[in-house]
């Protein structure tokens, strides 16, 4: 093949995120139309310092994917928005990477549910798929199968070792399943560069309506005006943020008056130039991104708090300034070993006794963060750590919470200590530089976030002294004690046998089978229908 001139593309860091193409004659340029035949090229996608692309072909290692890329160009430019602003995964968070989970989650089994086929699921699943995966795009490229999406102020690359279906038997990947969370600048940046020479490439070589549409809209991408669609995506909401917007300041404004220029930023963020909208998750406009399942009165209830909250920063300079004395979490160890180490990191930097039991309340008081009780509709979300500029710290507790209440609406003390447990961790590690943070808690949050973060509350609230010393005392340990010790033990440390049992398997004090055998257990004794207490 001779190669055309000015047709060699690379943009971005091969040890973060690049993407190289290079543009090539078409081997059967009759089967093609015209834009497909100018984008024939080489392609190569780098993440992490991998080569995403490297592939074998009949025992032959491989460097480059070969094929038409219009459909490349035309799905990055039309999904840019929903690829570095949305985040929450549809149905479930299945894995910590968003490629594996969708490879689990996309299969139906997924869909076909005792009651019948769940159209809406599967419809949610496609459109997600279609939005950020390489391989909706591929139409016959053996693209690797990589995921793109937002994750708080970060983007997440992912991907899997999965061949695409019509691929031949002796084509396969190089590389293992994984992921990588970078900057979004690293990943957008270079992605425009990219997307935006390769359309004036294909517009020189063929001067076709559509080329020249497609260098337009790549260009359109740096307006201001994009910035309320990038905030639909990034909260949850969408193409339908234009209407919510209005209605929502409405109606915020009927509950807690009108709202000061301070306040109305944390909901509607000014217009801005730009590849993407910065930040995490502040404001009200956020909350969606984390917590899908979260209705409109629910997001209402949440901003009317953050609006009510008016405790000064000035009460929390004992938090504030312990949290300067705390290392931050090392990026490459596991979530749970971060959450354990940060537990341990904590007890001696607040010189907390390991023998006895926390009170999370009045530990909580001390450093001078708030705690509330909220009612959310989602039985699902535990709780909300909120961060404001210039406010201490605010976590709220939902009243609703399954964690938190029985079928028959008795309290679980325990369930509660452990998600203000839980909610101090995001308060210490998950709040980002120069950005509030607002932190819902709940199956739809980011999976290693939560990971680390249940890691901290049992090693905060379990201590293995604390474990050692009440089984010693009922003649007794971890390993041999069965389930009526468990029990004992778990109401002497005030945590549900539940968190106890997950917790002495996380420190190989049990194996799988016997924590298995217990969380059977506890779910079988709290299943059971209870008198109400006299």
């Amino acid at each position: 093949m001779s190669v055309l001139p000015s047709s060699s593309l690379r943009y971005g860091s091969r040890d973060r995120f690049m993407i190289e193409l290079s543009f090539e004659e078409d081997p059967v340029p009759h089967r093609a139309t015209i834009e497909e035949r100018v984008s024939w090229g080489a392609l190569k996608i780098w993440a992490n310092g991998f080569n995403l692309s490297t592939h074998y072909e009949a025992g032959e290692l491989r460097e480059a994917i070969y094929w038409n890329w219009w459909t490349l160009l035309r799905w990055l430019e039309a999904n840019w928005n929903p690829l570095f602003h949305e985040q929450a995964l549809p149905v479930r968070n299945a894995a910590e990477w968003a490629a594996e989970a969708m490879w689990k989650i996309n299969r139906p089994e997924t869909f076909d549910l005792p009651h019948g086929w769940d159209a809406a699921a599967e419809a949610g699943v496609d459109a997600w798929f279609r939005r950020h995966c390489l391989w909706s795009c591929r139409e016959g490229g053996l693209l690797p199968n990589v995921a793109i999406r937002r994750l708080l102020g970060d983007v997440e690359v992912s991907w899997t070792n999965h061949v695409p279906p019509g691929a031949p038997d002796h084509f396969r990947f190089q590389l293992t399943s994984g992921g990588v969370r970078l900057k979004v600048a690293e990943v957008a940046e270079p992605l425009h560069q990219f997307l935006t020479h390769a359309a004036e490439y294909l517009a020189g070589m063929a001067n076709t309506q559509d080329t020249i549409n497609l260098v337009k809209r790549t260009a359109a991408l740096n307006a201001a005006q994009q910035t309320m669609p990038r905030l639909g995506w990034l909260a949850g909401f969408g193409k339908r943020i234009q209407d919510y917007v209005q209605n929502f300041r409405d109606t915020l404004q009927e509950n807690v008056g009108e709202l000061t220029p301070e306040v109305a930023k944390w909901f509607f963020p000014e217009e801005q130039t730009g590849l993407f909208v910065g930040g995490d998750c502040q404001g009200a406009l956020m909350f969606g991104a984390v917590a899908p399942a979260l209705d409109d009165n629910d997001r209402l209830t949440l901003a009317a708090a953050m609006v009510h909250h008016q405790t000064p920063a000035s009460k929390a300079r004992k938090f504030t300034n312990l949290i300067a004395r705390l290392d931050p979490p090392d990026d490459q160890e596991y979530p749970w070993d971060q959450g354990y180490e940060l537990a341990r990191a904590w007890i001696e930097l607040c010189g907390l006794s390991t023998h006895s039991v926390l009170d999370m309340n009045r530990h909580l008081k001390s450093l001078g963060v708030d705690v509330k009780e909220t009612t959310l509709s989602d039985k699902n979300t535990s709780g909300v750590a909120l961060v404001l500029e210039d406010r201490a710290p605010l976590v709220l507790l939902n009243r609703t919470c399954a964690k938190h209440t029985d079928f028959a609406g008795h309290e679980y003390a325990s369930g509660k200590r452990f998600t203000l447990a839980h909610e101090l961790c995001h308060l210490l590690v998950d709040r980002f530089a120069g950005a509030d943070l607002a932190l819902v808690s709940g199956p739809w949050a980011p999976k290693a976030i939560e990971q680390r973060a249940n890691a901290f509350a049992a090693a905060l609230l379990m201590p293995n002294a604390h474990i050692d010393r009440a089984y010693s005392d009922l003649g007794s340990d971890p390993r041999s004690g069965g389930y009526e010790k468990l029990v004992q033990v778990a109401k002497s440390l005030d945590v549900s046998p539940d968190a106890l049992s997950h917790h002495l398997y996380n420190k190989n004090y049990i194996g799988s089978e016997e924590r298995e055998v217990l969380r059977t257990q506890w779910m079988r004794t709290r299943d059971m229908p209870t008198v109400p207490p006299a």
